[in-house]
């Protein structure tokens, strides 16, 4: 048997006819319906985009969808991101060690220095915080479709409510593990900076 070409990876062969599934989206971030191609019905994107296969319901819409927003994935990418095969979030750790730098270089100005220097010195400071948190924010946003994907539910024949509520309580345990782990490394640096 040969081994499967990527693209051949995404797709998912079952009993239903593509127009009475659905799956996960990568162009539209969501769930989506497929159209009797196999395409996104939305937007048309391939087939090779959409990866798992959800039943829809008997009237054509979806049973579930992804959360908007994946808290764990914004609070702790360099954790989350490698735990869900997203290893770009490991990044995004000395981002935020850069980031904690220049915010405590710019609370420390000498009062010698210039007002032209102090401003200079806050806007890139602005800039870096922007930067750092418009990355979280990214991460956020597409963290329940990186979950998905990495999830078992994307390997599953067809994906029931139960299955889909499973997964769902665990993306939310990890938003309280990153929630704890955050506030622990922010105790850590506030520590560290009066030490």
């Amino acid at each position: 048997m040969r081994p499967l070409a990527a693209a051949e990876q995404n797709i998912i062969h079952s009993d239903f006819r593509p127009q009475q599934t659905a799956g996960y989206c990568k162009q539209c971030n969501r769930l989506v319906a497929r159209d009797s191609q196999a395409r996104c019905a939305d937007a048309g994107h391939e087939e090779q985009m959409i990866s798992g296969i959800i039943e829809l319901n008997p009237d054509g819409s979806l049973p579930f969808q992804l959360p908007r927003f994946n808290w764990a994935a914004a609070l702790l990418p360099p954790v989350w991101g490698p735990a869900h095969g997203a290893v770009s979030g490991a990044l995004v750790l000395p981002l935020i060690i850069f980031t904690l730098n220049a915010l405590r270089n710019a609370l420390a100005v000498p009062d010698a220095a210039t007002l032209s220097f102090r401003i200079a010195l806050w806007l890139i400071t602005a800039a870096i915080v922007a930067g750092t948190l418009g990355f979280m924010y990214h991460y956020g946003t597409r963290g329940w479709g990186i979950a998905y994907n990495r999830s078992s539910l994307v390997n599953q024949q067809v994906i029931t409510p139960a299955m889909f509520a499973q997964f769902v309580r665990r993306e939310q345990l990890w938003t309280v593990v990153s929630a704890l782990l955050l506030i622990g490394f922010l105790y850590l640096v506030i520590t560290f900076w009066q030490g």
